[in-house]
């Protein structure tokens, strides 16, 4: 109820984790232990205080509590045991704080730290907390609700995150399914210990305490004549020491002032607050405004992504027992944290902090990459000897590269397999005979481009090899879904294919590119006799974004959060990027290779070489960018525009559980103006039909063009948007220099008919990656099916 003065003010306290950031990732994990049993104690000192002045301690994670239980000592965890059974400590639900990278499949695996919780040491959890970040993707929602968790607090950081007008507010997340938890969207968590020091006896900042706390009685998104702060180090918030005069403060504040303290926990909060009757309703993605900063690492997210769309793959094989997939899964969370190098990665790049910290972040999305490939080999080539028993595989300490000398590389067999739930139009090149030698943990077939771009350039192990394919044989099959097949390499056909200087066509489409931007300035359906492009508005022509010199990161923002400031987030009303419009295009004569090159160059260094191929036959067509930026100090950015001929009606998106409008199907706090993608997005124009694109290695889209200003405000319309592939524009938490050679594909294909079914299937279809092994003497078989999975 608005302009209800505020009378009471509940108190969480906690420290936020972030893994980096302030210090070494594995040091801040050891730390939280220490933290841990501070809080402990602290709560055990405090019980001779008034109940609402007694430490509560608040664990946000999952990760930490489960780290710290497993080296704790048995005293320690009766202690921590005993404080958690008399509602003086809770845990959260989340193994971390999340941005949107994450895949429904690899957040229920992290869910799991719920069930060892539980059966491991009873701990109950029935709250989640997510901190620093605005939001959560949608699918968390179902996911946290079969678990039990009925509420969820957030503590959005302002800066760049924004400082919205729903802090504080209070409402129902209703999810697919019909189910719903409750959401307080709160401060930021620094507030009420770093800024206004309530947990410092003498030192509060009763004035700007007040100011607050009239704002949240007069917000119509605020239903209480009560708030919540939460309470952090006063030193620091973030991977600190719970404030260990918190509660002497508050027993102090109590005694003075007719406002009441109270410290609870993240569950007593959530049972008081769903106590609050008639709450509002809604529904819809909730996308994180921070999420721009996965493209300060593109080569590390393109490894990611790999490494994220063999999950399902591996389930449906059966995950190996050796430990591997467990890597895999704790690797990928470690990246798709939330946490993104160093505080002193934009003001210091060249510290070795900085540099400590974006090795190791890499280091999770390299270490996924490879633990994903062996995963699969260890898993698919079980399933080869298991339906070819007796035969040799790949892999087996027996199989070498002279294990049949009479069998030219293009004449062995293989086992094919669709893991997918879509039907699969199977056209692989043929693998590399690499034997029993090196790269035995990443699946033969892997090793080449068509699953990572540059992947295939390896000359030491391809000149070990004695049985080269010819490049004049693949591996194609028409497969049902969960297919396996045995067979052996075709002729490649090229018939249909034609290609010129600037041009690619085949029976189903005719592409052209401008030879002014290197974007395509034509794209005709053949088959449903539609321009798919306007001549003036290229597709896919890349931008080049610089910042002007003598402008600085915080130049962009004008945060007012480091500030203390309540006024909203404001951004320079001055032009902040220089645009490199005009490259250099050169095409590369690549007669009967099926496939169309060219490169681009701009003068301010960036340049990518360029690879158009048909795909299946049946329309789709993959373009792959290597893309390069020479190593400067200037922040910069490059986005891959998409635009149509047509006007785009409706945007599609794919966050990880089903397709939403990229701009109607948001909760309001939501972030409209970059929004990270799973498998892909799709555009619906006004007749019904559209384009389905798969972005495989950079997941950031953009609705409506290259935007760096409010991110909850959104454009008038869509438009097509635009790809950002690279990003370092931001003024902390990320690096500052991209120098590694770096992938950027998408798969497009046009649709007649663009709905969100027909979208969703195409974009499977287009992600899906096969299971391919190599088993020299296996004839040609009859189809069989993939077991259902673990």
């Amino acid at each position: 109820m608005a302009d209800r003065p505020i009378t009471k003010l509940y108190l969480l306290s906690h420290t936020h984790t972030d893994f980096g950031y302030t210090d070494h990732i594995s040091s801040v994990r050891r730390h939280h232990r220490n933290i841990l049993d501070r809080a402990i104690t602290l709560c055990e000192e405090s019980f001779d205080l008034p109940d609402g002045a007694q430490h509560r301690w608040t664990c946000e994670l999952t990760s930490t509590t489960l780290d710290f239980l497993r080296h704790a000592s048995a005293q320690q965890v009766d202690r921590f045991l005993a404080l958690h059974r008399a509602g003086r400590i809770a845990v959260g639900a989340l193994r971390y704080h999340w941005t949107p990278l994450v895949s429904r499949t690899l957040a229920l695996h992290t869910l799991r730290d719920i069930d060892a919780l539980r059966n491991e040491f009873g701990v109950k959890i029935r709250s989640a907390m997510q901190c620093d970040v605005n939001g959560l993707a949608w699918f968390w929602n179902d996911l946290l609700a079969a678990r039990g968790i009925a509420f969820l607090s957030t503590h959005q950081n302002p800066h760049r995150g924004y400082f919205g007008p729903r802090q504080p507010s209070l409402w129902h997340w209703e999810n697919r399914t019909g189910g719903r938890i409750l959401v307080h969207q709160g401060e930021h968590y620094g507030w009420g210990g770093n800024f206004l020091r309530l947990g410092r006896p003498e030192e509060q900042d009763a004035g700007t305490l007040g100011a607050m706390l009239a704002r949240h009685a007069a917000s119509p998104d605020w239903p209480l004549d009560a708030s919540v702060l939460t309470i952090t180090n006063a030193a620091n918030g973030d991977n600190a020491f719970p404030q260990t005069e918190l509660s002497a403060a508050v027993h102090t504040w109590n005694a003075r002032n007719d406002l009441q303290m109270e410290i609870v926990t993240l569950d007593q909060l959530g049972d008081i607050l769903a106590q609050v009757p008639d709450l509002p309703v809604q529904s819809g993605e909730w996308m994180d405004s921070w999420c721009d900063g996965v493209a300060s690492s593109p080569l590390e997210t393109a490894a990611a992504r790999s490494a994220e769309r063999l999950l399902p793959v591996i389930e449906r094989l059966g995950p190996p027992e050796d430990g591997s997939f467990e890597e895999l899964i704790e690797r990928l969370a470690l990246y798709n944290e939330h946490t993104w190098g160093a505080h002193s990665a934009a003001t210091a790049p060249d510290n070795i902090f900085a540099t400590i910290q974006r090795t190791e972040k890499s280091s999770f999305a390299y270490g996924a990459f490879a633990a994903s490939l062996h995963a699969v080999a260890g898993a698919s080539r079980h399933l080869a000897r298991a339906r070819r028993a007796g035969h040799a595989v790949e892999g087996d300490p027996r199989f070498t590269a002279q294990s049949h000398p009479e069998l030219s590389a293009d004449a062995q067999g293989y086992m094919v397999a669709n893991p997918s739930t879509q039907p699969m139009a199977l056209d692989w090149p043929v693998p590399f005979d690499r034997g029993a030698g090196p790269q035995i943990a990443i699946p033969q077939a892997y090793g080449c481009d068509a699953f990572f771009p540059g992947f295939g350039a390896d000359g030491w192990t391809d000149a070990q090899s004695r049985f080269r394919p010819d490049g004049q044989h693949r591996l194609q099959a028409q497969l049902a879904p969960g297919e396996v097949r045995f067979l052996r390499p075709s002729p490649v056909v090229t018939t249909g294919v034609e290609t010129g200087p600037g041009w690619i066509e085949t029976p189903l489409v005719r592409i052209e590119i401008c030879p002014q931007t290197g974007g395509f300035s034509r794209w005709l359906d053949k088959e449903n006799e539609a321009e798919m492009l306007a001549p003036a508005k290229p597709l896919l022509a890349p931008i080049f974004e610089r910042m002007r010199p003598g402008v600085s990161r915080r130049d962009i923002f004008q945060a007012p959060y480091w500030e203390r400031s309540e006024r909203p987030m404001q951004w320079s009303p001055e032009p902040v990027f220089d645009y490199d419009t005009q490259p250099e295009v050169s095409f590369h004569d690549d007669a009967g290779s099926g496939a169309l090159h060219w490169s681009i160059s701009f003068p301010g260094g960036f340049f990518a070489k360029l690879r158009l191929a048909p795909q299946g036959g049946d329309g789709t067509f993959v373009l792959t960018a290597l893309q390069r930026v020479e190593p400067t100090d200037l922040p910069y950015s490059v986005h891959w525009p998409l635009r149509f001929a047509q006007p785009v009606e409706t945007t599609l998106i794919d966050t990880g559980d089903g397709l939403v409008d990229a701009l109607a199907d948001h909760v309001p706090s939501s972030c409209l103006r970059w929004q990270c993608l799973q498998s892909g997005l799709g555009f619906r124009f006004g007749d019904g039909s559209g384009v389905a694109l798969a972005p495989l290695d950079t997941p950031l889209y953009q609705p409506g063009g290259p935007h760096w200003r409010n991110p909850h405000t959104a454009p008038e319309t869509a438009d097509g948007g635009t790809i950002w592939s690279i990003n370092t524009h931001w003024d902390t938490n990320f690096p500052v220099r991209v120098t590694d050679q770096a992938p950027a594909r998408f798969v497009l294909r046009s649709l007649r008919v663009a709905d969100a079914k027909t979208i969703g299937a195409a974009l499977e279809q287009m992600s899906a990656c096969p299971v391919i092994v190599r088993v020299p003497e296996a004839e040609e078989m009859p189809a069989g099916t993939l077991p259902s999975g673990a």
